[in-house]
């Protein structure tokens, strides 16, 4: 899954007043990939393997600007950025389920979340007027990821192994710059 935001606010004010500029950007994921196999659930593999696999990959990537200026007044710049993760991978199998394979029995959840934030604020004033500019940047990782088997199962592999495995992967890029310049008025 790919969430994208872009974004950009300009402010200019030659008449003496201020002059503001802003961007906000909120994204929030919920998603889910579940594989399961319910309980009592009978399943054989008499020449391959079983594979009980959810994958659940995303990508948030939130671009923002703002700039503002003024001639003879203040002048002010922000940007807020905000990038949730909610996401989930659940593989399991139920309580008393039979499973048996020839070769392995796999029961895997994996996920990777990539949160990117770029964001810019500038902001500029003449006549000895106050400038100002600034960012905010917040990534929050509530992922889970989960591989599971019930109580009583009974997993059977011939030839090969039982793997039960969970995994996940979180990378973050976050990059801010904010500024803000005003002359002496002089």
């Amino acid at each position: 899954m790919i969430l994208g935001s872009l974004s950009v606010a300009l402010q200019n004010s030659a008449s003496g007043a201020v002059a503001a500029g802003g961007t906000v950007a909120v994204i929030v994921t919920d998603n889910a990939a579940t594989a399961a196999i319910g309980s009592g659930s009978e399943i054989t593999s008499e020449n391959g393997a079983i594979n009980v696999a959810a994958q659940n990959d995303e990508l948030l990537l939130s671009l923002l600007a703002s700039a503002s200026a003024a001639a003879a007044a203040a002048s002010g710049a922000g940007t807020v950025n905000v990038l949730v993760t909610n996401a989930e991978a659940l593989a399991s199998v139920g309580d008393a389920a039979k499973l048996a394979a020839k070769n392995a029995v796999n029961v895997l959840a994996s996920g990777e979340s990539k949160l990117i934030g770029v964001q810019l604020a500038a902001a500029g004033a003449s006549s000895g007027k106050p400038a100002a500019g600034g960012t905010i940047l917040v990534n929050v990782f509530n992922r889970t990821n989960s591989a599971t088997i019930g109580d009583d199962a009974d997993i059977l592999s011939e030839t090969d192994s039982v793997l039960v495995d969970a995994y996940s992967d979180e990378k973050t890029i976050m990059v801010s710059l904010a500024g803000a310049a005003s002359d002496t008025g002089a």
